[in-house]
């Protein structure tokens, strides 16, 4: 297939968004609940020992999240219905012609914001599997499976994203300098496997503190980063890219045959990983404690409390990639006629040609054949 550069980029830095958050919010609703049961588990491992639930199983659950400060669509233009039969249409468009849908063509008329230095964007798609946890006394042991896809663009000057976005003959934005610093897009998908166990370590009347862990086992089929130390360039009439100086690196690992961009079918765990979330939780109850073990789970009631205050540090860890992965590493200073007019026909492709643009060989920029990604960690208050 062929897809132009500017498509391209955003395929790879974006479609982990989309499923196949920098910040602490994304998971709130039943996950703070008291019958959260193991979805509590996801923010806080000390939950399970705190609450009103003695046992809890999850069969499956999916959560999707994105958001993101540079385009929207307008309230008076969306709808949910109309919002999902758009993209299936794009998706079968895509399918059948090899290349997405010109934006002319799209039903919705989207809109960029105006203000802001820089454009960013967050997107989580998570489908949970088997998982349950079983609390008695003053212990609780969970387990979960989760398949996790994560995606970040972040700190791009909008200048340089209304150039991706509306293409490189945009002539606001002709003949001028930018000098752009430490910016990039990042995205993962992997299989997690945690296992939990919380357990009340103070009881004194009224107060209450608990803590828990989880350790977790990541096995991840995919993942891609690019990453701009420096970008100082001018885009010319006729999309002549000039690229004062340059420092920036690409890597992936990818089920893809990188020379024609083909799926490789079966299950391939190109990166592994470990890591685990710490979470406590104080409770000041709303009565003095009966310090009764319970000789049945089912016998445990629940004590009301007056507050309750979480903390949590969660995904703590990284995954590391050393199947199917490349680092290319380009610098210098270049300038490349028409850049707007050529095609990629896989990622193998597009690598070698920056190659040969930056140093005159198709395989000088490959640097490394290993890489680390480490996970989205998240403060929770």
């Amino acid at each position: 297939m062929q897809i132009k550069a500017v498509r391209l980029l955003f395929i790879i830095l974006l479609c982990f968004a989309f499923g196949l958050k920098g910040t602490s919010q994304f998971r709130l609703g039943i996950t703070s609940s008291n019958y959260a049961g193991s979805h509590g588990l996801m923010i806080n491992p000390s939950h399970i020992v705190n609450s009103k639930l003695y046992m809890d199983i999850n069969i499956f659950s999916i959560g999707i999240s994105f958001q993101n400060n540079y385009i929207y669509i307008p309230g008076k233009d969306y709808s949910l219905g109309s919002f999902i039969s758009e993209v299936k249409r794009n998706i079968d468009f895509y399918n059948e012609n090899n290349h997405l849908m010109d934006r002319d063509d799209m039903n919705f008329k989207e809109t960029t914001y105006t203000n802001g230095r820089y454009a960013k964007s967050f997107g989580s798609g998570e489908i949970t599997g088997p998982s349950g946890f079983f609390a008695f006394n003053d212990q609780a042991f969970g387990f979960y499976s989760s398949f996790r896809n994560y995606g970040s663009v972040y700190n791009v000057p909008f200048a340089h994203a209304n150039f991706l976005y509306y293409g490189y003959d945009l002539e606001s934005q002709l003949n001028k300098d930018y000098y752009n610093r430490n910016y990039g897009g990042i995205g993962a998908s992997w299989l997690e496997l945690g296992f939990s166990y919380a357990r009340v370590i103070k009881k004194e009347y009224n107060k209450h503190l608990s803590a828990g862990i989880t350790l977790k086992r990541m096995f991840s089929y995919a993942a891609s980063f690019m990453d701009f130390e420096t970008m100082n360039f001018r885009v010319e009439e006729d999309a002549n890219f000039i690229i004062h100086d340059s420092k920036f690196n690409f890597a992936y690992a990818l089920p893809l045959d990188y020379n024609t961009n083909t799926h490789i079918g079966g299950i391939n765990v190109l990166g592994k990983g470990w890591g685990f979330d710490l979470g406590i939780t104080y409770q000041l109850k709303k009565y003095g404690y009966e310090n009764n073990n319970h000789l049945r789970p089912c016998e445990q009631e629940f004590e009301p409390y007056l507050l309750k205050l979480g903390f949590s540090l969660s995904d703590i860890g990284k995954i590391k990639y050393n199947k199917k992965a490349e680092i290319h590493h380009y610098e210098g200073a270049l300038t490349w006629n028409a850049f707007d007019t050529i095609e990629f026909r896989s990622v193998k492709h597009m690598s070698n040609e920056f190659s040969r643009r930056y140093y005159g060989d198709i395989t000088t920029s490959l640097s490394d054949t290993t890489f680390t990604i480490g996970l989205p960690t998240t403060l929770s208050f």
